[in-house]
């Protein structure tokens, strides 16, 4: 390996290690209230349903401080608001889908149709924008 090689193994670590600690960040000003309620609810059933160990705590906040979705002073993390919040754009706003329609060269009119922007968590994110 030469010496750039070796840089960019260095700088991927970084960017990982990075990665990790922004998940688990909190987000100021949020609470279990931003939570979308029933994706909340479907998530919670489905981590008991397939988890031994995790379908013994009882508590439904127990459980989401211990999957890191609330975090010990109960704002949401990153990770928490980005999966399951209801309005996550109200702390995030970058975290929003945007697709167009890009039109050919010598179109006559806008180079972009059809603009539609999405919002929520990332699973309603995911579903609106194939739908």
């Amino acid at each position: 390996m030469n010496a750039n090689d070796l840089q960019l193994i260095r700088n991927a670590s970084l960017i990982a290690a990075r990665s990790h600690e922004t998940d688990s960040e909190s987000v100021p000003g949020t609470t279990r209230a931003d939570l979308n309620s029933e994706l909340t609810a479907r998530y919670m059933a489905e981590v008991r349903q397939y988890s031994r160990r995790l379908s013994q705590v009882v508590n439904d906040t127990d459980l989401l401080r211990t999957l890191k979705v609330i975090l010990p002073d109960d704002t949401l993390s990153v990770s928490g608001l980005y999966g399951l919040g209801f309005f996550t754009q109200a702390a995030e706003p970058a975290l929003r889908v945007t697709a167009a329609v890009r039109m050919p060269e010598g179109f006559g009119g806008p180079r972009n149709r059809n603009i539609e922007t999405f919002e929520g968590a990332v699973p309603d994110l995911l579903e609106d924008a194939v739908a």
